[in-house]
C-alpha cells in the first residue's frame, strides 16, 4: 500500500465531520469536469482514449473515498 494512499485513508478515518471527504470529492469532481471539457473540445484518438480512462478513474475515486468514509462513519457522507 502506498504511503499517500495510507495517509489519505487515515485522514478519512479521522474525518468525523466529513470535511476532508468533501474536499477530496470536490477536487476529483472539478478535475473530472476539466477532463470532460477537454473531451468535448476534441482530442487526437489516443489522447482521447487516455482522457476517457482518466475520467473514469476520477469517477471511481469519488466512489472509493466515499465508501472508505462510510465504513468508518456511517451513511451520512
Amino acid at each position: 500500500m502506498s504511503g499517500r494512499r495510507m495517509r489519505m485513508e487515515m485522514a478519512l478515518m479521522e474525518d468525523g465531520e466529513g470535511k476532508y471527504l468533501e474536499a477530496l470529492v470536490t477536487e476529483f469532481t472539478e478535475c473530472e469536469q476539466a477532463v470532460r471539457e477537454a473531451l468535448y473540445r476534441g482530442l487526437p484518438p489516443e489522447e482521447y482514449r487516455r482522457m476517457q480512462e482518466f475520467q473514469q478513474a476520477l469517477q471511481v475515486a469519488v466512489e472509493v473515498v466515499r465508501e472508505i468514509w462510510r465504513r468508518h462513519h456511517g451513511e451520512a457522507g
